[in-house]
């Protein structure tokens, strides 16, 4: 939620004086919960309940990597509350493509043993961990 394309979202709807919600998902950021035990149904889940709990009429929700696939579950789950939809280099369902192919049988088998992979970020000096 602190980061720079949704800082510049918020700021662009306070010009606007159009209303804005941003949030973290559990285990995220601010969020409680710890990333390693939450996943995309929890996340989903996360997104209802914002949309559910603090929001009135209809939503233009923006999503970008997998929040581009949150706001597409969101979105089915909730088609009567949905104005609009805007993806911001969105990611829907990219496990397959983007996470599981790339890696070699090495990796896929420590997957399958460990439950979980540690990849090499190319954006800091801690690793992904994709459970």
């Amino acid at each position: 939620m602190d980061g720079s394309k949704a800082l510049f979202l918020e700021s662009w709807a306070q010009q606007q004086r159009r209303a804005f919600l941003r949030f973290d998902y559990s285990g995220h950021g601010q969020s409680d919960g710890t990333f390693l035990e939450t996943n995309i149904s929890d996340w989903t889940r996360d997104a209802i309940a914002v949309l559910d709990d603090l929001t009135t009429g209809p939503q233009i929700l923006v999503g970008s990597s997998l929040g581009g696939w949150i706001m597409l579950n969101v979105a089915l789950a909730r088609p009567d509350r949905i104005a609009g939809l805007i993806g911001i280099a969105a990611a829907p369902d990219f496990t397959e493509d983007l996470i599981w192919q790339p890696l070699d049988d090495d990796q896929r088998n420590k997957m399958k043993n460990d439950g979980q992979i540690a990849i090499e970020n190319p954006y800091a000096d801690d690793p992904v961990i994709y459970p």
